[in-house]
């Protein structure tokens, strides 16, 4: 299978492996991060973070199926105001303000789901949106359900198959802001839930372009690979059930109230085991690259000094945002099609978890192979 061809501004042809090559910017890793493990530890260390301001929006779940609420941060200009039931700098938008929420205009804007138990809060993300704000982007984070400060109301939470909030949120952005492009960005569990969007909308999907960061392709896998070795079981496994424990003390008087929910048991866990994996259409491969580095631990990609991007090679990914929009305002199109083209960008952790998550799930990886740099 042929990566994607596209027809430039200039009337030349080239395709989408050609074309993301041009465009990435080289990663220098710090060398005194020497593996992922420290790059992932710093993750939490480094504290010397841009400041992003939002304000919040709650919608109400549209489908009975997927009852309840889930909160989405929009980014803003820098305010003063504060509400200290939400997170630093959020505050709620004004029943005015909802009301005006509609715009014609023609700005590109980025929805943005974040990794497991966290939040608009999180500094990945707001390396990267503050990057997009200084160069005129729109942007707005899906906070999970319960996460960033938000309340659960009903028994619906979220997992790596939770794609409704995504689904009606965009569905909700075409329409009140019809002249946007729109591009979505996932890491770790939110690239989760972003692919499997991405897989069941398949040609009706309403996104432009996307991009996935360091997210297991499949959970089953990444979580006995996690099992294997003292750091992945006691340290990481244990960390991330901690957060989630955590998560469910912060909202145990609502979760408290599940007849099937065990308390004593839940608060037991001290390892995580991932399951449910995610999936990819067999037509869409031609509309994705992949991009590997040899190290970067998980959500690091601290680079060396100087080099630019807020110390975080993933954020210099503004550059490719550009790129994309440029493209999409030209009205690009396939050559061989008279839809808009859409591009989806892949960036695991590592190239051998990617390759055994798909041949775990009996998917063919070789068809993927021609479009990894």
């Amino acid at each position: 299978m042929s990566p994607l061809t596209l027809q430039q501004k200039d009337g030349t042809k080239t395709n989408l492996l050609d074309f993301c090559k041009s465009i990435i910017i080289p990663c220098w890793l710090n060398p005194l991060l020497l593996n992922g493990h420290l790059q992932t530890t710093w993750t939490v260390v480094k504290s010397t973070d841009p400041p992003v301001y939002y304000k919040r929006k709650v919608f109400e779940a549209e489908c009975p199926a997927y009852s309840g609420t889930f909160a989405v941060d929009f980014v803003v200009p820098p305010h003063t105001d504060t509400n200290p039931t939400l997170p630093p700098r959020t505050i709620n938008f004004t029943d005015e303000e909802l009301g005006n929420i509609g715009s014609d205009d023609g700005k590109p804007m980025l929805v943005t789901l974040h990794g497991l138990t966290g939040g608009s809060q999180e500094a990945y993300l707001r390396h990267l949106l503050h990057a997009l704000y200084i160069e005129g982007w729109e942007a707005c984070v899906v906070n999970a359900r319960g996460c960033a400060l938000s309340k659960i109301t009903s028994g619906k939470l979220f997992n790596a198959r939770a794609t409704w909030d995504l689904r009606q949120l965009v569905k909700w952005l075409r329409k009140t802001f019809p002249n946007r492009p729109l591009f979505a960005i996932g890491y770790s569990l939110g690239g989760c839930i972003l692919v499997n969007y991405l897989g069941e909308e398949g040609d009706r999907c309403l996104l432009d372009a996307a991009v996935v960061c360091s997210n297991p392709w499949n959970l089953d896998v990444g979580s006995m690979a996690l099992q294997r070795s003292w750091l992945g079981l006691n340290a990481y496994s244990k960390s991330m059930a901690s957060d989630l424990k955590g998560l469910f003390e912060r909202h145990f008087e609502q979760l408290s109230k599940n007849p099937r929910l065990d308390v004593d048991k839940v608060r037991a866990i001290e390892t995580l085991h991932l399951v449910t994996p995610s999936w990819l259409s067999a037509f869409l491969y031609s509309r994705y690259t992949l991009r590997t580095i040899h190290m970067g631990g998980h959500l690091g990609w601290f680079e060396r000094p100087f080099s630019g991007g807020n110390g975080r090679w993933f954020a210099k990914t503004v550059r490719l945002a550009r790129s994309l929009q440029e493209l999409l305002m030209s009205r690009t199109r396939l050559l061989d099609s008279s839809k808009q083209w859409r591009v989806r960008l892949t960036s695991p952790t590592a190239k051998r978890n990617v390759a055994s998550g798909w041949k775990e799930q009996k998917m063919s990886f070789v068809e993927m192979l021609h479009l990894i740099q």
